[in-house]
């Protein structure tokens, strides 16, 4: 199946929950929804339908936060699963000083019509009020996807000045690691074992990390 993009029927009236390639809640709260079924397909997953797994991870800790359905996708009852039992890994941020419609939460319908909108909604529990580490753009990406892509596009930027500014420097540098670089040496951007990212040249395969 084909999936493009297409006006609203409303011109200026954003409808985000229709776009396929967006999980909102995912970009908003950082919560993922994982199938539970014994039915594969022919895709190689499972059957995408109710009962869903919610669950938060961190890259050495999962937090299993409720077991629901597509319609828990605006239940504010995740986020303070998260909140009131893994205060320490701050999977929410608390927010100081603000006060939120005298604490009575947002509605569902609330929820999700913002969340379509490209808003995200606070979390008040009790007298605190919480919101969600990254957010959710306009466009309805995380924004700490955003940042990172933001920055991983600078970083790489500011490298290629330095390639083009001074090749041997670089070249050397390859050459103090066992490796021959081409010449002039050219690289790709990759993802490294460490979890962090860089570029490897492409004749010696030596990988350099950026920041």
């Amino acid at each position: 199946m084909t999936t493009g993009f297409t006006l609203p029927p409303k011109p200026g009236a954003k409808n985000l929950a229709i776009l396929q390639h967006l999980d909102l809640l995912l970009n908003e709260w950082g919560i993922h929804h994982l199938h539970i079924s014994m039915t594969p397909e022919a895709d190689g997953f499972v059957k995408r339908d109710d009962p869903l797994l919610f669950a938060m991870f961190h890259p050495e800790t999962a937090y299993p936060l409720d077991i629901g359905t597509h319609s828990s996708f605006v239940d504010e009852r995740l986020a303070v699963i998260a909140i009131e039992n893994w205060p320490e890994a701050q999977l929410f941020l608390e927010i100081k000083g603000i006060q939120l419609r005298d604490g009575v939460p947002y509605s569902p319908e609330e929820r999700r019509q913002m969340r379509s909108a490209g808003l995200f909604s606070l979390i008040p529990i009790g007298d605190k009020v919480f919101a969600p580490r990254g957010g959710i753009s306009s466009a309805g990406t995380s924004t700490a996807a955003s940042l990172q892509t933001n920055h991983i596009i600078r970083t790489l930027r500011s490298f290629e000045k330095q390639v083009q500014a001074n090749p041997a420097e670089i070249a050397d540098l390859i050459r103090s690691r066992g490796h021959e670089p081409g010449s002039p040496p050219t690289f790709k951007f990759a993802l490294l074992q460490d979890g962090g990212f860089g570029v490897v040249e492409t004749v010696s395969g030596c990988a350099i990390g950026l920041r």
